[in-house]
């Protein structure tokens, strides 16, 4: 069953939508609205809006539109029942037991239970006796057993079926411990998906326990990976979480620094250094990426010095730069890791390092030369073919020219020549990214995935739709002016939303996104949102509305004559009837 239209309005009002977004994005005041970097997808310029007078947000740049709930549905992955548990929680309000199919929520909270017992297990376990080589490789790496308690750390034990007894002990079911990604399931039953491992304890952003990543011990190494880790879940995805991001959220005022592994972290955080992060059994991603820019604009890698190292700092960067991040590069001394470092030269030493790391542009500049014999001319030749390159992505013309003096005058060319050179791979990458974007800005406008298809199909009478809807939900007073239009609309989509939006106002609602929730799909949501917030251009909206009405009605059977087979007589008839109403609305 849904949950009452009344408890969601009550959440909603508690819950204003600009401090709702503003926990998650960076919010500008722009006039009566907000605006920022949309956290659904990578941009540099801000066409994410918040409007408090509709409670709703819409990104010009994916379409993506809603309101405070569906905002946290989408920002934290969960379904939308769970998404108005959680403001609920937040703000007050309490849910009637019966007033919803909350299946999916119980099991997701039975997950996140038997999580916990798991950790708890594990780390019993290392405490005790039989579990002290866990223990005392923790020890050897350094931690204190504070950093193993606040790290939920912990040491699996070297048998098949330890955990699943011990959580059947506490009422759990196989099903559940399945679901969680705590067992495995194989040709003579249930094992334990951690055997004779380390445990690492991985938390979202609520500091719950999601999953596990089980390091091998030392001198096993041939018994299997290195890691092995919770696969995805209900309640985890590897790809949209950071290793310690629940910590480090509280503490950037120096950026994010994203290292490699969880040790790095941990070691990081004990000494001091507590906006370390890494990325989960995985290469770093984009929502990951996405995910840092929730909190801050500025992010420090500090990979290995080695050539995989390299090539995953590559890849970081393009990913951090497509999400708008301010990126510097930290190469670590001796190609040690943050771990080794910082314990042999201490947290000031490392500080000391981010703050002197390479900017984003200054690293792939180095990289590049490194790369070349400069001291030949075939090498510098390369080499200034390659920063003509680099310098070509740089959308600050300050920036561009900058490198440019300082990279001419090193290698002894003419700036002019050399600035040249940038704008033929400036012209290059501009017609590269024009041609990769033509299927993603001209194709989608003509097939049934864009929001309202019927638009390129009958584009007249779609518009006059869109005005009538966005009138209505500003002055639903008006409503009586429009007396059976509903049957001339054309578009499906807006024909569901009319009906919707005519029955609430008729029966003296309203517009609120959240009656529309269980008609449209979440890519139709922010369509809708659009119509709520657009310009309307007119100080009478009572005549825009009439004269839409009318230009609707007029089109629309326009098209339907269009579109049946009549008589020259039928046709006649009909076009008379359009001209006379036309002559009727002139005079």
């Amino acid at each position: 069953m849904r949950i009452p239209e009344e408890i969601i309005l009550e959440i909603k009002s508690r819950n204003p939508i600009e401090s709702v977004i503003s926990s998650y994005v960076n919010l500008t005041k722009a006039g009566s609205l907000y605006k920022g970097l949309c956290p659904f997808h990578s941009e540099k310029t801000p066409s994410f809006t918040v409007y408090p007078n509709t409670s709703s947000y819409y990104c010009f740049g994916c379409g993506a539109g809603g309101d405070a709930v569906t905002f946290i549905k989408n920002i934290e992955n969960l379904d939308y029942i769970e998404a108005l548990k959680l403001l609920a929680d937040r703000s007050g309000v309490q849910i009637p037991e019966n007033g919803y199919d909350d299946s999916v929520l119980k099991l997701k909270a039975r997950l996140y239970e038997v999580n916990k017992e798991a950790a708890l297990f594990y780390r019993h376990y290392m405490l005790s006796k039989d579990g002290k080589a866990g223990y005392d490789y923790f020890v050897s790496r350094g931690l204190t057993t504070q950093t193993l308690s606040h790290f939920a750390l912990g040491f699996a034990p070297n048998a098949w079926d330890a955990l699943i007894k011990h959580l059947k002990s506490k009422g759990y079911t196989i099903n559940e411990m399945l679901q969680a990604g705590l067992i495995v399931k194989g040709k003579s039953g249930y094992y334990d998906r951690f055997r004779n491992r380390t445990m690492f304890s991985i938390l979202d952003l609520q500091n719950r326990v999601i999953g596990f990543s089980g390091r091998i011990m030392p001198g096993n190494e041939n018994t299997g990976g290195k890691y092995v880790n919770t696969t995805d879940t209900l309640i985890y995805k590897k790809s949209h979480n950071l290793f310690g991001m629940n910590f480090a959220k509280a503490n950037l005022s120096e950026g994010i620094i994203l290292v490699e592994g969880n040790l790095d972290v941990i070691t990081l955080h004990q000494a001091g250094v507590t906006s370390a992060v890494a990325a989960l059994g995985t290469a770093f991603t984009d929502d990951q990426a996405r995910l840092i820019a929730r909190y801050t604009d500025r992010i420090t890698l500090v990979m290995d010095s080695d050539a995989a190292g390299k090539k995953a700092t590559d890849r970081a960067l393009k990913i951090v730069t497509k999400a708008g991040l301010k990126a510097k590069v930290v190469n670590i001394p001796d190609g040690k890791d943050p771990d080794e470092f910082v314990k042999k030269n201490g947290k000031d030493a490392f500080i000391n390092l981010v703050k002197n790391a390479f900017a984003n542009i200054d690293y792939l500049l180095a990289n590049a030369a490194s790369q070349y014999d400069i001291n030949s001319d075939l090498g510098k030749i390369d080499f200034l073919n390659k920063a003509a390159e680099i310098l070509s992505s740089q959308t600050d013309l300050i920036t561009r020219d900058i490198y440019a003096s300082k990279i001419s005058e090193k290698y002894n060319i003419k700036k002019s020549v050399f600035e040249e050179k940038i704008k033929y791979y400036s012209k290059n990458r501009q017609k590269k990214q024009q041609k990769e974007s033509i299927g993603s800005i001209v194709s989608p406008k003509f097939d049934n995935n864009a929001p309202n298809p019927d638009v390129f199909k009958h584009k007249k009478a779609v518009k006059c739709e869109e005005i009538i809807i966005s009138v209505l939900i500003r002055h639903p007073d008006l409503i009586n002016k429009c007396k059976d239009i509903g049957k001339y609309f054309i578009s499906e989509l807006n024909k569901a939303i009319f009906t919707k939006l005519e029955e609430l106002l008729r029966s003296g609602i309203t517009f609120d996104v959240s009656y529309f929730i269980d008609l449209l799909p979440d890519e139709k949501t922010g369509y809708l949102i659009k119509l709520a917030n657009d310009t309307l251009n007119t100080d009478n909206p009572a005549k825009l509305l009439e004269d839409s009405v009318d230009s609707l009605r007029a089109e629309s059977e326009r098209i339907n004559i269009n579109n049946t087979a009549v008589s020259d007589d039928d046709w006649a008839e009909k076009m008379k009837s359009i001209l006379d109403r036309k002559g009727m609305q002139n005079g």
